[in-house]
């Protein structure tokens, strides 16, 4: 999608790779777990909401449940289902780890279907396409509409109870 290189340009976006979250040294020097997570993620989103129009996040199921129960307007960006082998070789030329790719390999169909249903606006790329600044433009601009929208037909105190059906994710 290339989120890195385009937030790596555009000052007015903010990738939050989530393994620096997700992940941290332990006790003998190997990488685990992060206990912290996702409540140490969520918060970095929080501090960032208010700095940049733009944030890319990730798309672990505690991260999207987050962004709907709070009433979030947000973005789902991916490709469209045939591009999986395209994107695994995109993953294999950038060094991405073996698990990763597997990952990927194994579980694409199943991703894909779990964000074409979430409920949020959603943009599928095509072949060759990529973040790039007029696709941002366009969503920063819907998400000021919907903020509107939503700030006039939310009830006083917000959504009583979280959303069901956020779909299970990795």
């Amino acid at each position: 999608m290339g989120k890195s290189t385009f937030a790596a340009k555009d000052p007015g976006t903010v990738d939050l790779d989530s393994s620096a979250y997700t992940h941290c040294w332990g006790e003998y020097g190997e990488r685990v777990r992060n206990p912290n997570f996702p409540k140490n993620y969520i918060e970095h989103i929080k501090e960032k909401m208010h700095t940049v129009p733009v944030i890319c996040v990730s798309i672990h199921r505690e991260i999207i449940e987050y962004l709907v129960n709070e009433n979030m307007v947000f973005t789902v960006v991916y490709p469209n289902k045939s591009l999986k082998e395209q994107y695994i070789e995109r993953c294999i030329s950038r060094g991405s780890p073996r698990a990763l790719i597997r990952a990927i390999n194994d579980n694409w169909d199943v991703w894909i279907k779990n964000l074409e249903t979430l409920p949020c606006e959603k943009l599928e790329l095509q072949s060759g396409e990529f973040l790039d600044a007029r696709t941002v433009e366009f969503l920063v601009k819907l998400k000021k509409l919907r903020d509107y929208q939503v700030s006039m037909d939310i009830e006083p105190g917000g959504r009583s109870e979280p959303i069901k059906g956020v779909p299970e994710f990795f």
